[in-house]
């Protein structure tokens, strides 16, 4: 893991991205898109903007593998509640997730077909967490250089894997291939254009929505111009999140959404907004 030196009056900054954004269709655009209540907030709101203290913290250097994956089945017992589309794509699955094995060649690529669920019992088991929504911004934003990507401010997508637009999806690449992609002040890998990274679960009375960072290698395109592209939108930028409405375990695993772990650091400061 990294060691994350925490800020005080940390500017989080931060929108969801939709579906379609056409303004014709949304005359006051800002407003629109899907929101989220943070708890400093009265209300769910698409566009966020406070600041924060944070406290230091540790975040794991690449999103967790097949292989950390397959210790952790290993050496806990865990089994899922519900088995739909568990890590679909091991082979030998039958009998328990422990005996299960990893198609050889991805056993350092990240783990995937994993719900939140999943991710929490990994987490907890080693003694951490998944991330806050704004420490993994924080991260990818270089703290207070406030940058729109890991690297600096502007788009260089030779630095990120291949966008892959068809229907089949090649093998993810091991964690760390793409180095000059990583968080410049933290030295972080694998934020961005990688795979999918849950952050925090937002819940009401009807719905559930579980965070996502950092984009895929995996984004779908319309057929035609005339075709409406229902599909999940980007967020490369630091400054983007995506809300990714949850069902149940079997519904909200899928191949292009991984996690990576943090770790609290005791300290007397804790994070809270600025007054």
């Amino acid at each position: 893991m990294v060691r994350v030196s925490g800020t005080s009056n940390w500017w989080f900054n931060v929108s969801g991205v939709q579906i379609e954004p056409v303004k014709a269709w949304t005359p006051n655009f800002a407003e629109f898109g899907t929101g989220v209540q943070f708890p400093w907030e009265t209300r769910p709101w698409n566009n966020h903007s406070t600041r924060l203290l944070i406290q230091d913290f540790m975040i794991d250097r690449h999103p967790v593998t097949n292989a950390q994956y397959g210790v952790f089945l290993k050496s806990s017992g865990y089994i899922p509640k519900s088995l739909d589309r568990f890590l679909l794509h091991w082979n030998n699955r039958s009998g328990s997730p422990a005996s299960w094995s990893i198609p050889v060649g991805l056993e350092q690529s990240p783990i995937v077909n994993v719900a939140r669920e999943d991710a929490e019992a990994y987490a907890a088991f080693y003694g951490k967490r998944l991330p806050h929504d704004w420490e993994w911004q924080y991260v990818a934003s270089n703290g207070d250089n406030y940058d729109i990507y890991p690297w600096g401010s502007d788009l260089d997508r030779t630095k990120l894997p291949k966008t892959s637009h068809g229907k089949e999806l090649p093998p993810l690449s091991p964690v760390g291939s793409y180095k000059t992609s990583r968080s410049s002040k933290f030295l972080v890998e694998d934020l961005v254009g990688y795979v999918w990274q849950m952050t925090d679960q937002f819940c009401d009375a009807h719905t559930c929505g579980l965070l996502l960072r950092g984009g895929s290698r995996y984004y779908p395109i319309a057929a035609t111009h005339s075709d409406p592209n229902w599909y999940f939108p980007q967020a490369l930028s630091a400054q983007y999140h995506n809300r990714f409405l949850m069902i149940s375990e079997g519904y909200d695993r899928s191949p292009m959404v991984g996690f990576r772990c943090v770790k609290d650091i005791p300290s007397s400061r804790k994070v809270g907004v600025m007054e």
